[in-house]
């Protein structure tokens, strides 16, 4: 089960973050502003994967690119996958609808932790509150 989460989510998260052009994710910085609104519709077991998506927007939002562009590609697809409603597994299923979101946003803080350990480090904020948990 760890190879399929380890492999085969990782490979989504590339191959996903690889689509999206510059203008694209300009498009998802952009629409940044309903990200408050979807965090705090978040159920309440999902507390961390608000503060995880808050980070990877502010990620985004840096015009100082200090990080490879495939921090920011993968950023922006966990950003859009958590906005899209048309997930692997519908945000409405009570228990289990975010997992999918998390899995995403875990991958992509796991892949790059160094950078957004950084990154906290420079918001003063604690890495340890959105630091990737092992999934399973």
């Amino acid at each position: 089960m760890d190879h399929l989460v380890e492999g085969g989510l990782e490979r989504y998260v590339e191959n996903g973050a690889r689509l999206l052009e510059p203008a694209d994710i300009e498009v998802i910085a952009l629409g940044l502003q309903d990200l408050p609104a979807r965090i705090s519709a978040l159920p309440v077991e999902c507390e961390r994967l608000g503060y995880q998506l808050e980070l990877l927007a502010s990620l985004i939002e840096r015009r100082d690119a200090w990080f490879p562009e495939t921090v920011r590609q993968e950023t922006a697809f966990a950003l859009l996958y958590a906005a899209d409603e048309m997930d692997l597994l519908p945000d409405s299923k009570p228990g289990v609808g975010y997992l999918d979101d998390v899995a995403v946003a875990e991958v992509v803080l796991s892949r790059h932790a160094e950078v957004f350990e950084r990154h906290c480090a420079e918001l003063g904020q604690e890495w340890s509150a959105v630091q990737p948990q092992a999934l399973f």
